[in-house]
């Protein structure tokens, strides 16, 4: 009998970020493959964008990541490695929802503090995930070294996503229909920066010095 799957393959790295770029790119290679081969797709539902328009974007999006953040940048580059996808189309699943209209539907976060015991508290949403990317979902663990570990659900080939970090910071994300600019450091690195932090601060202080290229609510 064929059982249906009911868990998403889960998978763990750790190392410099070169090393877990590459480490994921083995892990989940046919993953990432078939995420940036549908992603242009999606994209034109609600676009239309060329190819080379949105890897031209993707391509010029590099320097804003770099001087956000030149290790995600290597991670970004070990994946291309192991996983055979170029570093232009793994940065264009990193901008997808920089190409698309501005609207004000989406996902639902909440959150709960417990006064009492603030260690308790709960970050959580629904999240309208577009069924056809359902496949290249994955848990992604990241144990990178001197920084806080993370852990995902996310699409494969994504620098972060839905999760929580071992300092205690959770996360959850919603689309926030605003004035955006066309190039800019994409929001899944800025998601990434703060659970590299370890303090309200830090987080605080991880979207303060991005040039963002679009709003997002950030729960």
């Amino acid at each position: 009998n064929m059982t249906t799957p009911t868990r998403y393959p889960e998978i763990e790295v750790s190392g410099s970020s070169r090393e877990m770029g590459k480490q994921i790119g083995e892990a989940a290679r046919e993953q990432i493959r078939g995420f940036a081969e549908i992603a242009m797709e999606r994209v034109n539902k609600t676009v239309s964008i060329s190819r080379e328009r949105a890897l031209q974007l993707a391509s010029d999006s590099f320097s804003h990541v770099e001087a956000y953040s030149a290790d995600m940048v290597q991670e970004i580059h070990g994946m291309a490695e192991s996983s055979g996808v170029s570093a232009d189309e793994l940065m264009l699943l990193q901008i997808r929802n920089q190409l698309q209209p501005e609207e004000d539907s989406g996902c639902t976060s909440f959150s709960t503090v417990a006064v009492e015991t603030p260690s308790s508290s709960i970050v959580g949403q629904n999240w309208d995930n577009d069924p056809a990317l359902d496949p290249f979902t994955v848990v992604l663990t990241r144990r990178p070294s001197g920084k806080p570990a993370l852990m995902n659900i996310t699409q494969a080939g994504l620098i972060a996503y839905i999760g929580v970090n071992d300092r205690g910071i959770g996360m959850c994300l919603n689309t926030l229909p605003a004035p955006s600019r066309p190039l800019g450091v994409p929001h899944y690195f800025l998601v990434r920066g703060i659970y590299e932090s370890d303090s309200l601060d830090g987080t605080v202080a991880a979207v303060r010095q991005a040039e963002r290229a679009i709003p997002a609510n950030l729960m």
